[in-house]
C-alpha cells in the first residue's frame, strides 16, 4: 500500500488594508483564508511573499476615470512602482466599448444610469486602454476585477 505524504499548510497570508478602504474588507479577505489586518503601507492592499513587497491600488470604474483625469493615478503609478516589487491597479467594476467608442460601466446607482444600470461615459474607449497600456508600459499590472469582487480577486493575487 502506498503512503500519502501531505504538506504541511503553510502559514496564512497576511494583507494590510488601507483604512481608507470599505470597513468590511478584512473581513471578505478574511472569508477567503486571508489575515487581514487595518494598516497604511502606502497604498490600499500590502503583503510581502518571499522577501517581496506587493501592493494594490484598488479602483471602481468610475474612480479610474477621474484618477486618469486628474493624472492622480499615473502620480501613484510612478511612486507605486518605485515602492513596491509588484504593483497592481486593480479595476473593479464592469465596463465595455459603446456602439460608438465610448467607454460605459455599470454604476445602477448612478443617477445617469440607464434602466440597466449603466452609465455612459464621456471618454473614448481606445483613450482609456491606452492609458491603462501607459500605465502598465510603467510597471503597473493592470488586472480587472467584476463588481464587489475584489475580496476574492485580492486573496488570489496573494496566494499566487
Amino acid at each position: 500500500m502506498a503512503t500519502v505524504v501531505v504538506a504541511p499548510i503553510a502559514d496564512k497570508i497576511t494583507v494590510i488594508v488601507s483604512k481608507s478602504e470599505p470597513q468590511d474588507a478584512c473581513d471578505r479577505l478574511a472569508a477567503f483564508g486571508i489575515n487581514a489586518v487595518p494598516g497604511e503601507a502606502g497604498t490600499d492592499y500590502v503583503w510581502f511573499p518571499q522577501r517581496m513587497k506587493c501592493g494594490v491600488e484598488r479602483k471602481t470604474v468610475s474612480n479610474l476615470l477621474g484618477s486618469l483625469a486628474d493624472r492622480q493615478l499615473v502620480e501613484q503609478t510612478h511612486k507605486g512602482v518605485k515602492a513596491f516589487d509588484f504593483y497592481i491597479i486593480l479595476v473593479e467594476g464592469d465596463m465595455r466599448e459603446t456602439g460608438d467608442g465610448f467607454l460605459e460601466y455599470y454604476a445602477p446607482r448612478d443617477p445617469r444610469s440607464s434602466p440597466v444600470g449603466m452609465v455612459k461615459s464621456k471618454w473614448r474607449w481606445e483613450s482609456v486602454q491606452g492609458m491603462l497600456l501607459d500605465l502598465q508600459l510603467l510597471g503597473a499590472m493592470i488586472v480587472p476585477c467584476k463588481s464587489f469582487d475584489y475580496a476574492r480577486k485580492i486573496a488570489m493575487l496573494a496566494t499566487t
